[in-house]
């Protein structure tokens, strides 16, 4: 079987009493992981044993001051495209024919 890319979101917590010697964990955005994983496994494995797996490896990842929980996963087959052009060279034209 082959491998495939599988990309994690997760969210970051950052905890703001570990100083103090407590825990006051505070959501501070996501933060995105990869692996290559079976693609057998991925395509027709059991989706809550994939999750449970994904999770007990971001406990890994995780430690007293940062944790990362799992939110989603993605299959990546193919390389990302590069998008040709300026976003924001096309926002600031749409901007100003919006505001006339």
């Amino acid at each position: 079987m082959s491998k495939v890319q599988v990309k994690i979101l997760t969210q970051l917590e950052e905890n703001y009493g570990f100083h103090e010697g407590t825990n006051h964990w505070k959501p501070k955005g996501g933060i995105e992981f990869t692996t290559e994983v079976c693609d057998g496994i991925m395509m027709y494995g059991d989706t809550d044993i994939i999750k449970k797996s994904i999770q007990i490896l971001l406990d890994k990842e995780s430690n007293d001051v940062e944790r990362f929980t799992y939110v989603s996963h993605e299959l990546v087959f193919h390389t990302p495209h590069e998008l040709k052009g300026s976003v924001e060279e096309v926002y600031h034209s749409i901007s100003q024919e919006v505001e006339v």
